[in-house]
C-alpha cells in the first residue's frame, strides 16, 4: 500500500528535525570546545606569563632582552587576570533558565506541529463532508 500524501510530508518534517537536532548537537559541541579553550585560557595565561617572566630572569643574559621578555609575561599574566580572552571569544550564556524555556517551548512548537499533521493527514484520508444548515 503507498503512503499517504500526509505520511510523506510527516516523514519530511522529521527528517527535517533530525537534521534540526544534528545542528543543535553540533553548535552545542562547538560551544562546549569555545567553553573549555576560554577557561584554559583564564588559567593557562597567567601560568605561560610566570614562565616566560622566570625563563627571560633565568636564561637570558642582556638586560634590554631580559626586559622586553619580562614585559611580555607581564602583560600574558594581565591578560589572563583582568580576563581578555572573553572579549575575543563568543561568550557564555548568561541566561540558562531563559535556554530551558526556549528548548522547552520549541519542542512542545514540534509537539503541535506533529499533531496537526497528523490530524490533516487524517482529514485527507476521510474527508467530512460538510453539510448545509437550515435557516430556523
Amino acid at each position: 500500500m503507498p503512503p499517504l500524501h500526509g505520511d510523506r510530508g510527516q516523514e519530511q518534517q522529521v527528517a527535517e528535525e533530525d537534521n534540526v537536532q544534528v545542528q543543535y548537537d553540533a553548535q552545542e559541541t562547538k560551544r562546549s570546545f569555545l567553553r573549555i579553550l576560554r577557561q584554559s585560557l583564564d588559567t593557562g595565561l597567567p601560568i605561560l606569563g610566570v614562565v616566560v617572566i622566570l625563563s627571560a630572569v633565568l636564561f637570558v643574559r642582556e638586560l634590554q632582552g631580559q626586559v622586553a621578555i619580562v614585559v611580555l609575561g607581564i602583560l600574558l599574566i594581565e591578560v589572563g587576570i583582568w580576563k581578555l580572552a572573553h572579549q575575543v571569544l563568543p561568550g557564555e550564556r548568561q541566561y540558562l533558565a531563559l535556554r530551558c524555556e526556549t528548548d522547552l517551548f520549541i519542542t512542545l512548537v514540534r509537539q503541535l506541529n506533529a499533531a496537526a499533521l497528523r490530524v490533516k493527514t487524517n482529514n485527507e484520508a476521510y474527508p467530512i463532508v460538510k453539510t448545509k444548515k437550515s435557516d430556523n
